[in-house]
């Protein structure tokens, strides 16, 4: 299952602040750093002397590396592993590219960090808490139950329930109908609605206060058919399904996107239910510009496509648009083109960053640009093989580097120079290529590139067919030796990544 935006924005987020986090306390630490990284994928590589706390960061960044289990779920761990590699590259790019002078400033600002941390916890450290059950630390329930009369009939001019009859239920209706008068809900409006419709008021009475402050009043809402009001209240707003964060979704975030509330209520039932599901992501949309009518008079099919919530189409198109791609221009493909661009909108987003431009990749020859928005070469781009590159070739080359590009972007990061590859004989190049994920697996149990090199056209396509009925057998760290032929097997070192 393929990595939303936002999922990989988080762990984008999470693997950079590890890497920011790296302690340097003199220019020369930024050289041991950079050698540090530099080496931090190659297997069993020892850690050098280091000061401590520097030492201390690059286990934890390594126990990261090692361990995505920690953080990602069975089917992302091994693009978490992917993208801690692209940002360890990064990381050392622009390390290998700071002025002495912006290196002497990132030490002063770690200097000032570390100051302040260790303020905070001096000062913690002297803390005395409160004894539990002094007043100090825990309210009596005497005294709250006095400030909350006080502000229900100062606010309200209601008498409060009697406390000495009141039973609990009582006690919460009043609070509730306290906070619902002061996001300007009529009491006397509440007071005459029957048991069920009080009853799911007092339910979603946070969802009803969030539509108020949105503008929509408690008396439009009960003015609305009862399975739309209910409608409108349950999608007030969704959260989000980390520590229970409310996002921008919902209704209400639609609303504060510019959104008539009029507009929402008035959509066929099944385009509303759509839209309030997709209505996080849509939002995004909207912020960047688009307009909710552009959205909506889409083509079916299209609009059907965007909207569902089995995919993260909305992200997808939001990171073209961000790259000043015209959201109109997107839907104007015929629909297996723009099916595709919201399916893959967020890699091509970082094609884009590379410096290629989105019209350029549109106007490819339609075989190319139909692989390319298949299979987006990312990571092949992001090893300096420029586009122009891969279409100066014949069309068939084109093709079947475009088809393999993700694999054959390993074998470059192996250390097989892509020159070395493209230029092999046809016949061993089209194997080599073809077979490109097999080949990676080899380099990743110990065969040189030589040695794979070294094997006649024949005996390496009847290599890797054997292994690739034998495929699965790699990932689980026993490569099926029988496979291979008689000059590999003695090459292998057994050090699995």
């Amino acid at each position: 299952m393929s990595l939303t935006t936002k999922l990989h924005a988080d762990y984008v987020e999470l693997i950079n602040a590890k890497l920011d986090a790296l302690p340097a306390s003199s220019v020369e630490d930024f050289d041991t750093i950079t050698t540090i990284l530099k080496g931090f994928l190659e297997p069993k590589s020892e850690i050098p002397n280091m000061p401590a706390d520097l030492k201390e960061r690059i286990i934890s960044f390594q126990e990261m590396y090692e361990q995505p289990e920690m953080y990602a779920a069975p089917e992302h761990q091994g693009s978490f592993r992917d993208i801690i590699v692209c940002q360890v590259k990064k990381k050392i790019n622009e390390i290998e590219h700071l002025s002495k002078e912006e290196k002497l400033l990132f030490i002063e600002q770690q200097k000032i960090k570390r100051a302040q941390a260790e303020k905070v916890k001096a000062e913690m450290a002297t803390h005395t808490p409160p004894a539990p059950g002094s007043e100090a630390h825990v309210v009596s329930d005497t005294a709250w139950l006095l400030e909350l009369q006080q502000r229900f009939q100062q606010e309200t001019g209601m008498p409060y329930p009697d406390t000495d009859t009141a039973d609990l239920r009582a006690l919460y209706e009043a609070a509730l109908l306290n906070e619902l008068s002061l996001a300007g809900a009529p009491l006397g409006l509440l007071n005459s609605l029957g048991a069920a419709a009080r009853e799911f008021i007092f339910l979603n009475s946070a969802r009803v206060i969030a539509l108020m402050g949105a503008g929509v009043s408690l008396q439009t809402l009960l003015s609305l058919d009862p399975t739309m009001c209910r409608n409108v209240i349950r999608n007030a707003y969704w959260h989000s399904d980390r520590n229970g964060i409310t996002n921008n979704g919902g209704i209400v975030g639609l609303i504060e996107a510019g959104v008539p509330f009029e507009t929402v209520i008035a959509l066929p039932n099944d385009l509303f239910h759509q839209v309030v599901k997709q209505s996080a992501q849509l939002n995004r949309l909207l912020g960047l510009g688009v307009f909710f009518d552009a959205v909506i008079t889409l083509n079916q099919n299209k609009r059907d496509r965007l909207l569902d919530e089995r995919y993260s189409s909305c992200d997808s198109v939001a990171d073209l648009v961000q790259r000043w791609v015209p959201f109109l221009q997107i839907m104007g493909y015929e629909y297996q083109i723009c099916e595709r661009l919201m399916g893959c909108g967020y890699v091509i987003a970082k094609i884009i960053d590379l410096g290629i431009s989105f019209d350029k990749i549109m106007s490819l020859e339609p075989e190319p640009r139909d692989c390319f928005l298949r299979l987006p070469p990312l990571k092949l781009l992001q090893q300096n093989i420029s586009l122009q590159t891969i279409l100066d070739f014949p069309p068939e080359l084109q093709l079947l580097i475009l088809e393999n590009s993700e694999d054959l972007a390993k074998i470059i990061i192996a250390g097989v120079a892509f020159k070395e590859i493209i230029g092999l004989e046809v016949a061993k190049r089209e194997l080599i290529i073809k077979h490109a994920k097999v080949i990676h697996a080899w380099l990743a149990i110990g065969i040189s590139w030589d040695v794979i090199n070294s094997l006649e056209s024949n005996n390496l396509l009847e290599s890797t067919l054997g292994f690739c009925r034998g495929w699965s057998s790699y990932y689980f760290g026993s490569p099926d030796l029988d496979r291979l032929p008689e000059q590999m097997k003695g090459k292998i070192k057994f050090n699995m990544i």
